[in-house]
Parts: C-alpha cells; structure tokens; sequence
C-alpha cells in the first residue's frame, strides 16, 4: 500500500512540474490585468508582483511596458501553438514589446528574472 501511494505522489509531483514547464497557452489561468482594444494582458499576480511592478499599455507607442524589481536576463515569447517565436536578451530592468511584434493571436510570455529560480509566466492577446 505504502508503495501505491508513493508511487502515485512521484507521478503526481513529475506531471505537476512538466505542467508548469509546459508553453502551451490553452490553460489560462490567470484574471486579465490589462484590457483594451488592442490588447489583452494576464498574469497570476500573487507571482507576478513580488517581480514587478504592474504592466501597463501605452496606446502612444503601441506596446507592452514591463519593470522588474530585478534585472531581466531575457524573455521568451511563445505562440499558441508552443512554438518559441522569438528570444530576446533584455540585460535590463525595463522591458518595452511593440505590439508590431505580433500577429493576431495568443502569446505566452516568458521571463527570466535574476535571483528566480523559476521563469515568470504572462499571457497576452493581440486583437
């Protein structure tokens, strides 16, 4: 019996983690932050705020602004699908994406954050 259980946590514990690596969009989970009609911008913000301040849209120069508390090593995007559409080196606090960068569509994107052990997750939709 021990052994069943066990082995259902391990199972548990490796889904759970190949979960959290996964880049596929479908499983949204987190409460949009950022509405308009050009784009919409989510993030889980119980994570998101101990890295950064909140990100905001600015309409004037159609892009995404993004400020860390920490250095941003990079930032990954990824398009519905999973695939890794660009990389970008950041070597920055701040962090600008033009929303020319995109087609119509939905977005992950990723961030590595210096001192985080683990990438910082947003989800973005172009309209």
């Amino acid at each position: 019996m021990k052994n069943i259980i066990l082995t259902l946590t391990v199972a548990i514990c490796i889904g759970t983690q190949l979960k959290a690596t996964d880049p596929v969009i479908s499983d949204k989970c987190c409460p949009v932050v950022v509405s308009t009609s050009d784009v919409n911008f989510s993030y889980d913000e119980a994570v998101y705020s101990k890295h950064f301040a909140p990100a905001y849209f600015n309409k004037n120069t159609n892009s995404l602004h993004f400020e860390a508390f920490k250095h941003i090593s990079f930032i990954q995007i990824f398009n519905a699908e999973g695939k890794l559409v660009y990389k970008l080196p950041v070597m920055s606090n701040k962090v600008r994406i033009s929303k020319n960068m995109f087609d119509k569509g939905d977005y992950k994107v990723e961030f590595q954050v210096k001192d985080s052990l683990e990438p910082l997750y947003s989800y973005v939709t172009i309209n």
